[in-house]
Parts: C-alpha cells; sequence; structure tokens
C-alpha cells in the first residue's frame, strides 16, 4: 500500500503565482485521500483512492493541469476573477470575469454620478478606491462597490 508521500505530487511549477492555493488544494487532497483510505478495505480500493489523489493533485492551482496557478484553471478553490469598468458615470459600472462569460452589473455608491469624471481609480486587495476627481480633487473614497 502507498501513502501520499509516494505518489506524485503537482508541484511541477515553482514560479506559480498561486503557491498560496495550491498548498491549501494540495491539503484538501490529502484529506479527502485519507478519508478514502480510510473507507477501503480492498488493494483495488486503495488503489481508486490513489488515482483520485493524483487527479485532485493534478488539477490544483500550479498543478499539471493548471500550470498557470488559478489563470484558466477550473479548481473551486480559485477566485473569480474579474475586471471592473467604469466610465465617466456611475450608472454605467460594471464587472466582467476574465474569460468573458459573466458580467455584472455593479453599484458604486458615491454622492453623485458624476463622482469619478476625471477620477483614477484603483482595486487594491478586493478594496476600491477612488481619488480626486471633478468634483473635489482632493477626494479619497474607500470601497463604495456592491456587485448586483
Amino acid at each position: 500500500m502507498k501513502n501520499f508521500e509516494t505518489i506524485g505530487n503537482s508541484r511541477e511549477n515553482e514560479e506559480c503565482p498561486d503557491k498560496d492555493l495550491q498548498s491549501e488544494c494540495e491539503g484538501l487532497c490529502r484529506v479527502d485521500y485519507n478519508k478514502c483510505r480510510l473507507l477501503c478495505e480492498t488493494e483495488y480500493c486503495q488503489s481508486i483512492c490513489e488515482r483520485e489523489y493524483q487527479f485532485c493533485l493534478d488539477n490544483c492551482p500550479c498543478g499539471i493541469n493548471c500550470k498557470e496557478g488559478c489563470i484558466n484553471c477550473d479548481n473551486e478553490i480559485c477566485p473569480v476573477r474579474f475586471l471592473l469598468v467604469m466610465g465617466y458615470s456611475l450608472i454605467d459600472a460594471f464587472s466582467i470575469s476574465f474569460d468573458g462569460l459573466t458580467k455584472t452589473g455593479a453599484k458604486i455608491t458615491a454622492p453623485s454620478d458624476d463622482y469619478i469624471k476625471y477620477a483614477p481609480h484603483a482595486l487594491v486587495k478586493g478594496e476600491l478606491y477612488i481619488f480626486g476627481g471633478a468634483t473635489d480633487f482632493q477626494k479619497v473614497l474607500k470601497n463604495p462597490l456592491i456587485f448586483k
């Protein structure tokens, strides 16, 4: 009988940007593998657990099937990544997934719809910041984003 250390792992890509999610995913794979083994009474069953474990590792971020981390990886551990699109008016703001398949309206709470006119903005660690703008060049609005 093999244990999880003797089965190949997914650490193929040392340059992967999502190493933290890779480690978390591999830990979940090990938990599932150990549960599977505890329920097995035959070598055939053990071999099924080993195949499922290897499949799980291969599909973790940075694994054989997700070499770029969460980019183009369908693993549920990967966050949905999106692009926030804003024009001169807050009325037209929306988000779109990087694959272009999902578009969601975004409501940004601000004193007026033209609040972001001429205002640079940034999304930092999941929080939206709006700096300055036509109505007040010294304002900073933090995290006014709500998805519809």
